[in-house]
């Protein structure tokens, strides 16, 4: 589930939800169980399930670093209140697929872009970084 390093900064947001989402769609029993015995207390599932968190939010930081956009504990326990909510909306939409895939996708990929904001960083921030790394991907120089 690793980013794709290949991929412009600006869709491996997206490519990492489309990842994720066929992991959990392919082995959904896995996937509850292992969130389910987590949950639980059991301590090694809970480690798992954790560290697999953990290692979302650190790529994930790092690219919003790569953007130049600062990390904080905010952002972070933003990034993780994310990942809840994606897991959730993925999860339940095995059961009950009421949008299309790539509008649940969708759906994941803006509402990050929307908790930014609530961890303090800017819209003017967020489209200030995304246009400068687009350009800068397609070779493009800036004024």
């Amino acid at each position: 589930m690793r980013p794709d390093p290949e991929l412009p900064i600006t869709s491996q947001l997206r490519s990492g939800i489309e990842t994720f989402v066929d992991a959990v769609i392919e082995h959904p029993t896995i996937y509850l169980a292992v969130m389910r015995m987590a949950g639980s207390g059991d301590v090694r599932m809970r480690t798992i399930y954790r560290g697999m968190r953990r290692t979302f939010t650190t790529w994930i930081v790092a690219a919003l670093t790569n953007l130049g956009i600062e990390s904080n504990a905010t952002v972070e326990a933003t990034i993780a209140g994310w990942q809840a909510f994606m897991e959730e909306i993925v999860v339940n939409w095995i059961d009950e697929p009421t949008l299309e895939r790539g509008e649940m996708v969708d759906l994941c990929e803006r509402i990050f872009y929307h908790c930014l904001p609530a961890a303090g960083i800017s819209v003017e921030q967020i489209v200030a970084a995304t246009v400068a790394a687009t350009a800068s991907e397609s070779g493009a120089t800036q004024l």
